[in-house]
């Protein structure tokens, strides 16, 4: 495949082939944020930052606007039952109701204190940005 990328294009941006290494990507990369392969901390930190405040304010609205629980309405209930003292799994299993894993309640702790569509855009805009 290189061989033929070779013969085909004779070089990449401009240069030789012997003068560029790594792949496609990183090459994409390098011409597209001006010669810096890696982004700084701090706006690795800012993209983040924007994907959960993105990812919790979408969220929100949909729960919001729906008038639906979420899946994360069935940890938080646990986590409250657990709070209150009562048995997380006294429901009835239903379409709406399955029982998770007790560890689930413990994550949704400390989200139980606020109200349902709130708590989970928080999670989810915690989740997303963690992960990016």
């Amino acid at each position: 495949m290189i061989q033929l990328l070779r013969l085909q294009f004779g070089g990449l941006y401009g240069l030789p082939y012997e003068q560029w290494s790594g792949s496609l990507l990183q090459n994409f990369l390098i011409s597209s944020m001006g010669n810096s392969l890696y982004m700084s901390k701090i706006k690795k930190f800012l993209l983040s930052v924007f994907v959960a405040v993105l990812a919790g304010f979408l969220c929100h609205e949909i729960l919001s606007s729906s008038h639906s629980a979420g899946d994360f309405h069935v940890s938080l209930t646990m986590a409250r039952d657990l709070l209150t003292g009562v048995d997380p799994y006294s429901h009835p299993v239903g379409i709406d109701w399955v029982s998770y894993p007790l560890p689930a309640a413990f994550f949704a702790l400390p989200f139980s204190f606020l109200a349902d569509p709130l708590a989970s855009a928080l999670f989810a805009g915690l989740g997303a940005g963690l992960l990016a």
